[in-house]
């Protein structure tokens, strides 16, 4: 990984320093090139005038050799202007440039006389103008702007004056502009390969480090389960710290989330055999003998009990586990949330009366847009736990609020039971925990009730919360 990050970073360099010295180079070639046409767009208005003027050749060379000068004091890369006037033919008969003066047709030289002198540099000597085979005298080489040469034309009586600037001087620079560019690129890309290798490195060594760590802490899920050591951060970054604390809060979240399915299974096969192991009971010591009518209703009674609890835990299972893995939103239409209330107190109203439990109402109108199921389900459970649990001979409530819309429902406790819910709140929705197992026979509970009002509060988006505060236990649902 620290080998392909670097190599994908050199790259991206690379092509940064490339697109960089692509757009330079491209920027330099168009404004040599707008500097060579204003050059030349200079000097040929000039060049026209003297010609219409009918001056001698003396003012054109002055002309061209002033113009050339500027040139050369501004350090512009540029040999400077050479002239050639020529005939109809193309034959030359006039030359003269920044070499060695002026040439007429005859092959004198009068560069001696101010066309340049023998001075080498921009502007004056230093290099032979271009001669034909066999002859002193100049050639006029292709002058077109795509070429070795920027030019003009002008007319020149009866004949033409070519104005042009050599571009191979320019190609040169752009030539070793080129080289030095990608030299710095190479070089560039080289540094910053280099420092990318280090730097992964060293940003990739602490998170190898924790992998290792992690990996040493638990090599199976019951080691997870059973024991667990917290990561420890590898290096002092700030987000290395950050890390490490979320997945510590994470590997707890899953090592809870394991127990917590541990002891479902461990409780859901403890339920269903309690219910099997007294009915296969009850039959068999039914069928031991030979009992009259009345002893064999008594079995097929507890039979009865023991089937209907059982079919009870079934389907409270069945439910749960339909409301934890539903793929699709429930159908929602609008109910009357005091009325469902009220329906679940008539349907508790046997536990109310054996229990001689007072029941404190107070209904404000709520409706809602929810499955009617849910609702019926979720406030059923919570009337029923409040009237199974109560202190008995104590006070049962159902409020409902319009605003915001909730519904809390509570029941008065022993102090002892109170302690107890108070220690174990955050338990209460887990599947079959129940906190005083002693009261399982008296209530006929199975330990589902919150765990599927949680279910079924989290499945709608609702938010489910118990409050144990002056010897009452509350549970309030927000919708």
């Amino acid at each position: 990984m620290r080998a392909r990050m670097t190599l994908w970073f050199a790259l991206l360099i690379a092509f940064f320093m490339l697109f960089l010295s692509s757009a330079y180079l491209l920027y330099a070639r168009r404004e040599l090139e707008n500097h060579f046409a204003a050059s030349l767009d200079r000097i040929a208005p000039e060049s026209a005038a003297i010609a219409k003027s009918g001056t001698s050749l003396d003012s054109l060379r002055a002309a061209i050799q002033a113009h050339n000068a500027s040139v050369a004091q501004s350090g512009a890369i540029s040999e400077g202007v050479e002239a050639w006037i020529v005939d109809s033919s193309g034959k030359p008969s006039w030359y003269f440039g920044p070499g060695r003066g002026d040439h007429n047709d005859d092959g004198d030289e009068d560069g001696r006389r101010g066309g340049g002198g023998g001075r080498r540099g921009r502007g004056g000597g230093g290099r032979r103008p271009p001669l034909l085979p066999g002859l002193n005298r100049p050639f006029v080489p292709p002058l077109d702007d795509t070429g070795g040469w920027r030019s003009r034309e002008v007319k020149w009586g009866n004949q033409r004056l070519l104005l042009g600037l050599p571009w191979r001087r320019a190609q040169a620079e752009l030539r070793a502009q080129s080289v030095a560019l990608v030299a710095l690129s190479l070089l560039v890309t080289a540094a910053a390969a280099f420092g990318a290798w280090i730097l992964v490195g060293k940003t990739l060594r602490p998170i190898g480090a924790l992998a290792e760590q992690a990996h040493h802490n638990a090599q199976s899920p019951m080691e997870l389960m059973e024991r667990r050591a917290p990561l420890q951060p590898t290096s002092r970054d700030e987000e290395m710290t950050s890390l490490v604390s979320t997945l510590n809060e994470m590997l707890d979240n899953v090592r809870e989330a394991a127990l917590s399915k541990e002891r479902f299974h461990t409780s859901a096969s403890h339920e269903l055999r309690t219910p099997l192991q007294a009915l296969a009971g009850h039959l068999g010591v039914a069928l031991s003998r030979e009992r009259n009518a009345a002893e064999y209703r008594g079995a097929l009674e507890e039979a009865a009990r023991q089937t209907t609890r059982l079919s009870k835990l079934t389907g409270d299972l069945l439910l749960l586990n339909r409301l934890q893995t539903a793929a699709t939103a429930p159908h929602t239409e609008e109910i009357d949330v005091t009325e469902i209330c009220d329906i679940a107190l008539q349907r508790a109203e046997k536990t109310i009366e054996t229990r001689h439990l007072k029941v404190a109402d107070s209904f404000e109108s709520l409706c809602i847009e929810a499955a009617p199921s849910h609702v019926e389900i979720l406030l059923g459970n919570l009337v029923e736990n409040a009237a199974k649990y109560a202190r008995a001979g104590g006070t049962i409530g159902v409020e409902v609020k319009a605003s915001p819309p909730t519904v809390r429902v509570w029941n008065e406790c022993d102090e002892a039971q109170l302690r107890e819910l108070e220690g174990e709140s955050t338990r209460l929705f887990e599947p079959f925990y129940r906190p005083d197992a002693a009261r399982t026979g008296e209530t006929g509970g199975n330990g589902l009730g919150l765990a599927i009002c949680q279910s079924i509060a989290q499945t709608n988006g609702w938010e489910l919360s118990i409050e144990t505060t002056d010897s009452l236990f509350a549970v309030e649902v927000r919708f």
